[in-house]
C-alpha cells in the first residue's frame, strides 16, 4: 500500500510542479493603489515604479521602468518616463537602449 502511494505521488509531483511553475511566470507584487506606486514582477499598467527581471506582459507604465535583462520578443509595451536596463531595455515605442527618456 505504502508503494503505491509514493509511486502515485511520484507521478503527480511533476504535474503540480509544471502547473504552478506555468502559473508563477506571470505574477507580481503589487504594493499599489489604484495602480498607483510599487510593482515588483511582470505587472501590465502601474503608475509610479515597475521592477522586473525580465519584461514579458508589460501594457503601460507611467514613471520608471526597471529591469534586468531585456523583453521577450514581440516587445510590447509603453513606458512614459525612464526605462532603465541591464544590460539593455525595450518598451513597443521604439525605445532599445540601456536608458531611455520618453
Amino acid at each position: 500500500m505504502a508503494a503505491s502511494k509514493r509511486l502515485a505521488l511520484l507521478l503527480i509531483w511533476p504535474a503540480l510542479f509544471l502547473a504552478t511553475a506555468f502559473e508563477l511566470q506571470a505574477q507580481a507584487l503589487e504594493l499599489t493603489i489604484h495602480r498607483v506606486g510599487l510593482s515588483i514582477g511582470d505587472s501590465r499598467r502601474v503608475i509610479g515604479v515597475r521592477l522586473n527581471f525580465r519584461d514579458r506582459r508589460l501594457e503601460h507604465v507611467d514613471g520608471v521602468n526597471a529591469t534586468i535583462w531585456a523583453p521577450y520578443q514581440p516587445v510590447r509595451g509603453v513606458v512614459h518616463g525612464m526605462a532603465l536596463g541591464l544590460p539593455l531595455t525595450g518598451s513597443g515605442d521604439g525605445c532599445r537602449a540601456v536608458w531611455c527618456d520618453r
